[in-house]
């Protein structure tokens, strides 16, 4: 609501099915918990937007915090992450 943005909630039961279909290119975005994702974003299968707590994350340090783009905002335990464009490139199903 703070960044003007409207998304479709699209409920899934557990992080697995959702992180593969964004890695599949089913969905655009993904919140998800940095233990479930770090391996992807490390990885370069998936690209890190932000961490939704107050301060940048320790494992993640160059990513920024939803705060500094909307200051005031914070739910911890959260991070906005999508589907890398390198990763999407090398998938022939995405190519124009």
């Amino acid at each position: 609501m703070m960044a003007g943005i409207h998304m479709v909630h699209v409920p899934y039961r557990g992080s697995a099915p959702a992180l593969t279909d964004l890695i599949g290119g089913q969905v655009q975005v993904f919140f998800a918990g940095l233990a479930g994702s770090i391996e992807y974003i490390k990885a370069g299968r998936l690209r890190a937007l932000a961490v939704t707590t107050a301060t940048r994350s320790e494992a993640l340090p160059d990513i920024p915090t939803v705060a500094e783009f909307f200051p005031g905002y914070e739910a911890s335990g959260w991070q906005g992450i999508r589907r890398s464009q390198g990763y999407a490139r090398r998938d022939r199903r995405y190519a124009h």
